[in-house]
């Protein structure tokens, strides 16, 4: 009997233990965020693009699942798992104007089956384009291309919690003129005891500049980003939505396109001053992200993804035409011990962009 309730004293003490651990890692992630520049133009915006083909047909991001899928820490590093283990990501996103942009991911098992670590990889060549002077005069061409390499880590603390940290060094080239930074994401996920409910936090690209493009000028902030989302799966239907808010550092994220002004006029409508609580309304949504992913057969081999980023759609969207961009769609398709996805955003009037990507079994274990 004494055996019994020192054990389960022991259990409280802990149990206590890892929700103030939760709590002061909440506390310090929102305090860092809010410190954050508050709005603006910030640099190495590659880094805020969806990693890979699942998060682009999930309308740019989800950090709040945890399966058998390593491209899934593109979008909280604390959903890597065991399930993870000697699995190889590799995505190609199709950009216009012969962009070039990939991502790489590898994960593996440490210590006791409750640590896992993840090495990344992630390119965009902006290929070749031509130099011109204040007066339009083309004086040659230059190259363009940016890149990150990432270390992360995540550890079981509960049953029900993990956390993990990304560390990440980017680089910028533009020309002659190079920046490099040091990069953080770092994230919780929780999961509730039916496994049908899952949360997820995590902080993006907090870091600082180490050397601006120009000598002598001063560091510009990162696309930091503080987010928070919630899944649901239908206990009867093979079905998960979820619900995405993102930039919590940063209320107001409507931006003002002179141009919509231009249209208004050459179209003909007049110009009226939207009342108090449509802007409001406006941007609360454009902080949101709605997805949702149909899963067909036990072993999870075929998943149809779409989304809804409102934000995408308002600032891409062209005034009295209608459209389907800030839609997103794809699908996942498992065969042996490959997984394929495909992922297609839509944009504007113009077309989408299309991601696709490749993942598979290796090693199970290389330690």
């Amino acid at each position: 009997m004494k055996n019994e309730s020192f054990n389960l004293l022991i259990y409280k003490n802990m149990h206590y233990k890892n929700l103030m651990l939760m709590f002061l890692f909440c506390l310090s992630i929102c305090y860092n965020a809010f410190g954050q520049f508050p709005g603006g133009k910030s640099v190495f915006s590659f880094l805020s693009s969806p990693s890979s083909a699942r998060l682009t047909g999930l309308g740019g991001n989800q950090i709040s699942v945890s399966d058998s899928d390593i491209n899934l820490i593109g979008g909280n590093p604390a959903v890597l798992n065991q399930n993870m283990t000697g699995k190889l990501g590799l995505n190609h996103f199709f950009l216009p104007g012969n962009i070039k942009s990939g991502n790489a991911a590898y994960a593996f098992t440490i210590a006791d089956n409750k640590t896992w670590l993840n090495l990344g990889l992630h390119f965009i060549q902006y290929g070749e384009m031509p130099r011109t002077d204040e007066y339009f005069q083309t004086n040659g061409t230059f190259k363009a291309n940016e890149n990150s390499m990432s270390v992360g880590v995540a550890h079981s603390i509960h049953d029900r919690l993990q956390f993990g940290s990304t560390l990440s060094f980017a680089q910028s080239s533009l020309g002659e003129f190079v920046s490099s930074a040091l990069v953080l994401d770092a994230g919780l996920f929780y999961t509730d005891s039916s496994k049908l409910t899952t949360i997820g936090i995590v902080y993006r690209n907090a870091g600082v500049q180490l050397n601006p493009y120009f000598s002598g000028n001063s560091k510009e902030p990162l696309p930091s980003d503080l987010q928070i989302a919630i899944s649901k799966k239908l206990r009867y239907l093979p079905f998960r939505f979820t619900l995405l808010y993102n930039n919590l550092n940063r209320w107001n994220v409507r931006y003002y396109n002179p141009d919509n002004e231009s249209a208004r006029l050459i179209i003909g409508e007049e110009l009226a001053e939207p009342a108090q609580l449509a802007i409001f309304v406006d941007n609360l949504f454009r902080h949101i992200i709605l997805n949702g992913e149909l899963i067909v057969g036990a072993n999870e081999n075929f998943k149809l993804r779409m989304a809804y980023n409102h934000r995408s759609r308002m600032e891409f969207g062209t005034v009295g035409v209608g459209g389907l961009n800030g839609f997103s769609f794809g699908f996942g398709l498992k065969i042996k011990q490959f997984s394929f996805d495909f992922g297609r955003s839509i944009y504007h009037l113009g077309g989408g962009l299309t991601h696709i990507g490749v993942t598979t079994q290796l090693k199970k274990n290389i330690f």
